[in-house]
């Protein structure tokens, strides 16, 4: 399980995906704009939050939904089909809502923004994120 990842006070002006979804890059300008990027390779964030339903945690891609900034009442509207993972589906959402899939994610900025790596708060101005698919090993005893 690779955590989650999100990017806070960014804005998204452009994304370069390759045909192969092997890499993900993500450039930001206004850090006085906040906005939430979800990166995972599970379902879920937050414990209850249905980001990515359709992740698959052995397929060794990320997920990103990034959503565009929108105001407080407009995110107070919607934060219910996103919880529930259904803000993919909703057409009403595709103008604010990008959804992608890649191996690794790069971030870059001007300048130093946060990142929240599953609880942890990181500082810098350039992150990559990439799935090391089944590099971990796990031994589970006999019942």
């Amino acid at each position: 399980y690779l955590p989650l990842a999100t990017v806070l006070k960014s804005i998204l002006i452009s994304d370069k995906t390759s045909s192969s979804a092997t890499s993900l890059h993500l450039v930001f300008i206004d850090l006085k704009i906040e906005t939430k990027i979800p990166v995972a390779n599970g379902k879920y964030v937050g414990g209850a939050y249905k980001c990515a339903p359709y992740s698959d945690n052995q397929d060794g891609l990320l997920e990103v939904c990034v959503i565009k900034p929108i105001s407080i009442f407009r995110f107070a509207s919607l934060i219910g089909r996103y919880k529930e993972g259904k803000h993919l589906d909703d057409p009403k959402l595709r103008k604010i809502l990008k959804y992608k899939r890649a191996k690794k994610v790069v971030i870059d900025a001007e300048e130093n923004f946060k990142i929240c790596l599953d609880g942890e708060i990181y500082t810098g101005p350039h992150f990559e994120i990439e799935n090391l698919k089944q590099v971990l090993r796990f031994i589970k005893p006999k019942e």
